[in-house]
């Protein structure tokens, strides 16, 4: 559709919608770093690059406006220049590096350099804007290129890389990005590991969203999610135009259906062993409802059984083995079953007799299948869904058979054993018969995803110990406190205590082990005998009406005492102080 849409100029210069610098296009070979490119910020107070810059911004009117005329800025034009400079001292590293040879016609595909133009002449704005524009795409297309032939420098292209393989990386969400259908895989898979976004457009298989290459159809249910969906009533009607005639008129002609038939399939055959095809790696909407039912009694021998498996890595899922491909056998005659939804609401799958097959119109099951080892040809409305762990030809092997019940009449009542594996022919290949699939390579198994990791739980903040204040009791003051051995302590003063003068040590000091603490008085109280004293007790003697007193020789007087009070005072429990020790 690209090429049926006529390009009109807008006013910015941009091509619309089918800008590669605006908004993500399909994979071009010829450009292949389109996906690289940045998305250019649109607020007035970011940060732009030369590239970026509107062309109103940069627009110097002419001193005659009458003319409509003007030129672009002198300032921005040297800005523009010495940006194109730098990015043209990269190209020739690039070119001369073998790395960059690993994609295909990636140096062949550097933007080629544009006419000049005369940027100091008098223009009209629509005329600039063109110019600018083509400028600004180009330098845009030369940036990305470096940057893509940096990236190939040093992460050259492999061949052999796959998606399943590839570790989820983190988007960057400044690019672009690139719609991949029909890409090679191992292109995919590189841009993929670069952060590059990556999209992808799919249809809806029945009523599961799968990915596809192909286009965009969507046929789910219409009713799902409604208030319809369980309307007995609905069920009725749509089960009932299922078995009836009722056709969609077709008389008229629609050009754009019509087109539909002649799409190209080959990005479909592509896209098969990838696991952007598979669920795991690209989940799709499961828009089927899951009804669990109540087990009855001897019922499941009729549930189709679960296929066989084997762990061929931890971090892939299981390969689903399949059974060796089997002849019908040429004895009886073929069953058919068509899908049909039972008195239950179950879809399901109905027997149709012989007589009854000439009135059926095989346009509603467009899906056939074919049970070899029960002879049964089974109709369905949709594509069986394949399972991940399928990594076999399909066309060879087949597939597990679809879950449905299985009814062995046309009234749906009595019930028949569920097909276990169907292929798409009636009949194998005569070099396919007993064939057993081998071991798959690593590769096209999808990769299991990590289970999430329970929450790292924080440390629990350290609770602060209650802090339990000393109780002081008061003791008499002639009790013989016994302390020990004397150990000196700092003694803890708020921080709003004034400063307090040491005076200089005296010329000789008597070294002692504990400190020793001297008391003036006014009547000079005489100090009893040091004989009389002991190293692990103490007395406390009352102080009489004091002025001053000396610690260690720091002489402390009681105006200073007076100015700690109300610094004390905050205190749950003032100090008792002063308190004279003396020895003993």
């Amino acid at each position: 559709m690209n090429n049926q849409i006529t390009y009109q100029r807008s006013v910015d210069g941009k091509l619309g919608r089918f800008d590669p610098t605006k908004n993500p296009q399909q994979f071009d070979k010829t450009h292949p770093y389109y996906p690289f490119i940045s998305r250019a910020e649109t607020r007035l107070q970011d940060h732009r690059k030369p590239e970026d810059v509107p062309a109103f911004l940069v627009w110097d009117s002419s001193p005659f406006p009458q003319e409509g005329l003007g030129c672009l800025s002198p300032d921005f034009y040297t800005a523009l220049m010495d940006h194109i400079w730098r990015l043209q001292t990269q190209i020739r590293e690039i070119a001369l590096d073998e790395a960059t040879n690993s994609w295909l016609n990636f140096r062949s595909s550097q933007p080629q350099k544009l006419n000049a133009h005369n940027w100091g002449e008098e223009m009209t704005f629509d005329r600039m804007v063109d110019n600018l524009s083509q400028l600004q795409r180009w330098i845009k297309e030369l940036d990305v290129w470096i940057r893509m032939g940096n990236l190939l420098r040093s992460h050259p292209r492999d061949s052999q890389l796959r998606l399943p393989s590839t570790d989820s990386p983190t988007v960057d969400e400044s690019l672009v990005g690139v719609w991949v259908n029909g890409m090679e895989e191992a292109d995919v898979a590189w841009l993929w590991q670069r952060g590059v976004p990556i999209f992808i457009a799919h249809e809806v298989k029945g009523g599961r969203d799968e990915p596809s290459a192909i286009t965009t159809q969507r046929t789910s249910d219409s009713l799902l999610f409604t208030d319809w969906q369980d309307n007995k009533t609905c069920h009725e009607w749509i089960g009932l135009a299922r078995r009836s005639r009722i056709r969609v008129d077709e008389e008229g002609e629609d050009k754009w259906i019509a087109r539909s038939g002649d799409e190209d399939k080959s990005a479909l055959r592509l896209w098969r062993s990838s696991s952007i095809a598979s669920i795991e790696n690209f989940p799709g909407l499961d828009t089927r409802v899951a009804t669990e039912e109540a087990p009855l009694p001897g019922m499941n021998r009729y549930e189709p059984k679960q296929p066989d498996s084997k762990v061929i890595s931890e971090d892939r899922v299981p390969w689903i083995i399949p059974p060796k491909v089997v002849d019908p056998n040429s004895k009886g005659q073929w069953g058919w079953f068509v899908e049909d939804v039972d008195a239950e609401d179950n879809s399901c799958l109905r027997y149709v007799g012989k007589s009854a097959r000439k009135d059926l119109d095989l346009k509603d099951w467009p899906y056939v299948y074919f049970d070899r080892s029960r002879k049964r040809r089974i109709h369905l409305h949709t594509e069986i869904i394949a399972q991940p762990g399928l990594s076999h030809n399909l066309d060879i092997f087949g597939f597990p058979g679809p879950k449905l019940r299985s009814y062995k009449d046309a009234l749906m009542i009595k019930r028949a054993v569920a097909s276990y594996w169907v292929y798409k022919k009636e009949n194998p290949a005569c070099e396919h018969i007993r064939l057993e699939a081998n071991n798959p390579e690593l590769d096209t198994l999808p990769k299991l995803h990590p289970e999430a990791s329970p929450p790292r739980q924080e440390p629990a903040p350290i609770s602060p110990i209650p802090y339990s204040r000393p109780v002081y009791v008061v003791q008499d003051e002639d009790e013989e406190l016994d302390f020990g051995e004397p150990t000196p302590s700092p003694i803890l003063r708020p921080q709003e205590l004034p400063p307090v003068r040491t005076p200089s040590p005296s010329m000789e000091e008597t070294p002692t082990d504990t400190a020793i603490l001297a008391m003036n008085t006014p009547e000079d109280i005489q100090m009893e005998d040091d004989s009389a004293s002991t190293s692990g007790s103490q007395k406390r003697k009352r102080r009489s009406s004091s002025t001053s007193f000396t610690i260690n020789h720091v002489t402390i007087s009681e105006d200073l005492i007076e100015s700690w009070l109300p610094a004390l005072s905050m205190r749950s429990r003032p100090l008792e102080l002063p308190l004279a020790y003396y020895v003993c």
